[in-house]
């Protein structure tokens, strides 16, 4: 038998981005660093975990305006193995994952399965 769930277990309450949030704050650098860093043209540690957060966010206040549309939408759903589904979207025309990537001027395509 599953232990009762607690408030605590409500995924719904994941804003998009949460589950970076650790390996932003533990691979930053300072303030000072990324200033200089910025200054010198070059990332600086932690960037890429932080433009993903930004992403995450950014792709989920999109995503959520789904929701006056019937659709339930869930971000930063773990998983096993310290993995996540970035949003997860269940809905009138079925249950979607949404992976977000930050590829700056690519072309952007999607695939069903």
């Amino acid at each position: 038998m599953l232990p009762p769930l607690t408030p605590d277990d409500d995924l719904a309450l994941n804003s998009p981005g949460t589950a970076l949030l650790p390996k932003v704050t533990e691979t930053s650098a300072g303030l000072m660093t990324r200033v200089l860093a910025r200054i010198q043209g070059r990332p600086a540690d932690g960037d890429s975990w932080r433009k993903g957060m930004t992403g995450e966010r950014r792709v989920g206040a999109e995503l959520d305006r789904l929701r006056r549309h019937g659709w339930r939408v869930l971000h930063s759903v773990p998983l096993p193995r310290h993995v996540d589904l970035d949003h997860l979207l269940m809905g009138p025309g079925g249950v979607f994952t949404v992976n977000t990537k930050n590829h700056p001027r690519k072309a952007v395509w999607a695939t069903t399965q």
